[in-house]
């Protein structure tokens, strides 16, 4: 499916340059083209000139310019053009520089005409200006022509022409190569998330379908003896409402993940109470924590109730109770021994929120990925503690939602520290 993509994204990138290479080309071409003729014709009219000056001069004294006679004064002082042709009124050919370039074209409509040529004998082409001379009478005395050889310039052209024909080939090659490329690096955070929403699917189904088959198999052992009471069946029983609870930490979770993004609601700012949230979340754990046998401590009690003032900001009550009890949860899940402790400071223009533990710690491989939505560090450890792998992705997501910032440091089989930076509002 992906190829598909890159080979489309790919094709587009090509046409792409083709397109804006062809209109660059045919500008660059046509102004190349332009200022050559532009530099041609400037020489010949300034070749002209004088010399129609010189004949219209010498014509209405009722003298011929002696030099048309012989024209050898003609090719020495302008050796660069290739003829210098005069004819009569009726076009007939007096003189010329060049026996060789005849046949040249002529029109009597313009007092000033110029023509690129092909001299099919000589096999050279010329550029030609026509120039009409004329008496003080406005009557048409003859023409002088003035033929220059532009075969090397037309020459440099091809070659323009060349270079941007191999410019374009080598251009849609590399243009190609980079859309590959590009393509694939541009197609690299989709198929990430592809493949981690897929891996996500799979997780999530295997995560429903094993408390849903727990208690399957629990009914049907209750429904096997229906003589049996309630407290027969407790065992039964406790073990369905446990997988139950299961099930309901585990929709909720992905509820809250297929809401991030999707919901501008998702987070209601308000007045609240850093400390008091905290200090609840803490008072709901302390039970746990006791039945594991770890100590959970916090650090952040103010002495009178000014000093809990300080504590007030403007946030998501719920979602801040959330992102307590996933730090504090996770830390009371991962520690066999010791403690567990959190702390709130109040600093310049921010909160910090700290949350150690004495636990397994997180392998220095996996931290970068450790609030990534789909990765789960270790299947089988949260499965066995009942979570669903989830609860960092979330908590990442609400940090940012309150434009704070979590990061981690742990050391494998020393203990874990989340350090969260909550702005002041």
């Amino acid at each position: 499916m992906f190829q598909r993509v890159r080979l489309r994204l790919s094709a587009l990138l090509v046409l792409l340059f083709l397109a804006l290479y062809a209109l660059t080309s045919i500008l660059i071409y046509s102004l190349s083209a332009q200022l050559m003729i532009s530099s041609v014709d400037g020489v010949m009219e300034a070749t002209a000139q004088p010399l129609v000056e010189e004949v219209s001069s010498s014509l209405n004294q009722g003298q011929f310019p002696s030099e048309f006679v012989t024209l050898t004064k003609l090719s020495s002082l302008y050796p660069k053009v290739s003829a210098i042709i005069f004819r009569d009124a009726i076009g007939e050919e007096i003189a010329s520089t060049n026996p060789k370039i005849n046949h040249l074209p002529y029109q009597f409509k313009h007092s000033k005409n110029f023509q690129t040529i092909y001299h099919s004998i000589n096999k050279v082409h010329y550029r030609v200006l026509t120039d009409r001379i004329m008496n003080p009478y406005g009557q048409t005395e003859g023409y002088l022509q003035i033929a220059l050889n532009i075969n090397h310039d037309l020459n440099g052209l091809h070659r323009l022409y060349e270079v941007l024909w191999i410019v374009a080939i080598a251009g849609t090659f590399l243009a190609a190569i980079a859309g590959l490329y590009m393509s694939k690096l541009s197609l690299q955070p989709v198929v990430r998330s592809w493949n981690q929403q897929q891996q996500f699917v799979a997780d999530a189904s295997h995560e429903l379908r094993t408390p849903l088959t727990v208690i399957q198999l629990n009914l049907e052992v209750i429904n096997s003896d229906l003589n049996k009471t309630i407290g027969d069946n407790s065992e039964w029983l406790s073990v369905i409402q446990k997988e139950t609870d299961r099930l309901r930490r585990l929709t909720q979770d992905l509820l809250t993940l297929a809401r991030i993004g999707s919901s501008s609601g998702l987070v209601r700012f308000q007045a609240v109470n850093l400390l008091e949230i905290l200090m609840s979340v803490v008072n709901s754990h302390q039970i746990i924590a006791e039945a594991k046998g770890i100590k959970l401590s916090v650090t952040a009690c103010p002495q009178n109730e000014a000093d809990q003032l300080m504590y007030v900001t403007r946030g998501d009550q719920d979602r801040l109770y959330q992102l307590f009890t996933i730090l504090i949860d996770n830390a009371i899940k991962y520690t066999e021994q010791g403690e567990v402790h959190a702390q709130l400071e109040k600093k310049k223009n921010h909160y910090d929120f700290t949350v150690r533990d004495t636990g397994i710690g997180i392998a220095e491989s996996q931290i970068d990925h450790v609030f990534d939505r789909f990765y789960r560090t270790d299947s089988a450890r949260v499965r066995e503690s009942g979570g669903s792998g989830l609860g960092l992705a979330i908590a990442k997501f609400i940090v940012e939602a309150h434009e704070g910032k979590i990061t981690v440091q742990s050391t494998e089989g020393i203990g874990t520290e989340f350090v969260i930076q909550l702005p002041e509002r």
